[in-house]
């Protein structure tokens, strides 16, 4: 099963680029395959250029195969269901998906908190990689999916999405039953982060059935040391910390029958493996201890997920005229997708109407309308995106309107003009026209 890897990025050397101080060097790619540090920026007709670090003369895009830019730490994208949207033509963009309709997808990237793709140009929606999420309560409804003890309540004072959050004024738990048998996949939630000053604490335990290696973990903040801790029992036995920040983070556990990762912001807290070790995920507990003489303040969490490891696999030919929904036993459902209410995919067949759920959907695949892709005309690139979601980066195409040291506008045939901030660059080639 897939898991995620977190790798630390390192410092670069600097570069300077048309008088302009760049901290992280980009690396062109000539297509004989040698690499050469400099900067990528634009001349003074607006052309993309290419200058390597002690050469004044510069290289035009033309000429290379591809630049690759520097990684630089980015923020981290808190989603508590990634989905992946695929454009006809290879491209795609990893994000939040906040609905979609008749004639367009919505989906909040960490570029942009609300992008509208028109409907008839998207090929299909999937889970991002390696993932299926099979459920997500992000507390705005009710707290009905929850064993509730002492005093966690719904609250508007904290969210970090939409408008309530989980909140424990005072002492409390919250236990949500894992149903069925997950072996293999992800657990998520938000959490805010108070002051130190305040002394409060919170906890979150995960209960792992038929399990050897780690049967009991515990995370917690530990106002004493000031770290976050994780606990782990059973063979794998075992504690280690990560220094605590104000604010809302992402707290993720990742685990399979060989492997249990858990990390904060992509920050990994524990890291065992042990073959044949791990078990089913059965409970996952919320609460917030008892609080010190005249320590006040809520506790709160937000966005909480929990989602099945796939494995990725080709998706089956069909020549079918209709909307598709590709199921995660395999089987292809045809029809009019109409409406995605409450977290279901509304479908109208022949038969009448079908709801499912996104946790039964590996894709939904919208019907061709028969536009023909734009072929490249020597001015087209393609940018490829760090989604702060997913290792495999986004890819867009389009046409270059600036590139400055601080960020890239592009111009693209469906999303008209959008832009990132350079940091979030990847790579980047140009498109050649066929010959």
């Amino acid at each position: 099963m897939p898991m995620s890897q977190h790798l630390a990025t390192g410092c670069f050397t600097v570069a300077w680029f048309l008088s302009v101080i760049a901290v992280h060097a980009d690396e062109a790619v000539l297509p004989q395959g040698q690499r050469i540090e400099g900067e990528l920026g634009s001349d003074r007709d607006g052309q993309l250029v290419f200058r390597a670090r002690g050469q004044e003369q510069p290289v035009s895009l033309g000429q290379l195969d591809h630049v690759r830019f520097s990684p630089t730490p980015l923020p981290p994208f808190r989603a508590a269901a990634p989905f992946r949207v695929l454009l006809h033509g290879g491209e795609h963009l990893t994000g939040e998906l906040l609905g979609f309709s008749s004639d367009k997808v919505q989906l909040r990237t960490a570029w942009r908190d609300i992008l509208s793709i028109p409907r008839a140009a998207v090929a299909a929606v999937r889970h991002a990689p390696g993932f299926v999420t099979v459920f997500v309560d992000d507390f705005e409804k009710d707290l009905k999916a929850w064993r509730l003890s002492g005093a966690p309540v719904r609250t508007t004072t904290q969210h970090d999405s939409g408008r309530h959050s989980l909140c424990f004024p005072g002492p409390g738990q919250a236990e949500y039953i894992v149903p069925g048998i997950l072996n293999a996949g992800r657990a998520g939630i938000n959490f805010r982060d108070l002051p130190p000053t305040t002394g409060l604490t919170w906890q979150l335990a995960a209960e792992f059935e038929n399990c050897t290696g780690w049967p009991s973990v515990r995370v917690q903040l530990d106002p004493r040391s000031g770290n976050y801790v994780a606990e782990v029992s059973g063979t794998a036995r075992g504690k280690s910390s990560l220094p605590r920040k104000e604010g809302w983070h992402r707290l993720q556990m990742e685990f399979n029958l060989d492997t249990l990762v858990i990390s904060i912001d992509d920050e990994v807290l524990w890291f065992c493996r042990q073959p044949q070790g791990g078990g089913s995920l059965r409970t996952v507990r919320l609460s917030r201890t008892a609080s010190a003489a005249g320590r006040e303040g809520e506790i709160c969490f937000d966005d909480f997920s929990l989602a099945q490891a796939v494995s990725e696999r080709p998706h089956p030919k069909s020549h079918s005229d209709q909307d598709e929904l590709w199921l995660l036993s395999g089987d292809q459902m045809f029809g009019d997708v109409v409406e995605e209410p409450d977290h279901r995919i509304r479908l109208r067949t022949h038969y009448g109407p079908q709801a499912y759920r996104w946790g039964e959907v590996r894709e939904i695949c919208f019907r061709q309308f028969g536009a023909a892709a734009q072929k490249p005309d020597g001015k087209s690139v393609r940018v490829w995106l760090r989604s702060g979601i997913s290792y495999e980066p986004d890819a867009l195409d389009g046409t270059i309107q600036r590139l400055d040291p601080h960020r890239l506008v592009l111009r693209h045939a469906v999303l008209g003009e959008v832009e990132f901030e350079r940091t979030r660059l990847h790579r980047l080639r140009l498109l050649r026209p066929e010959p």
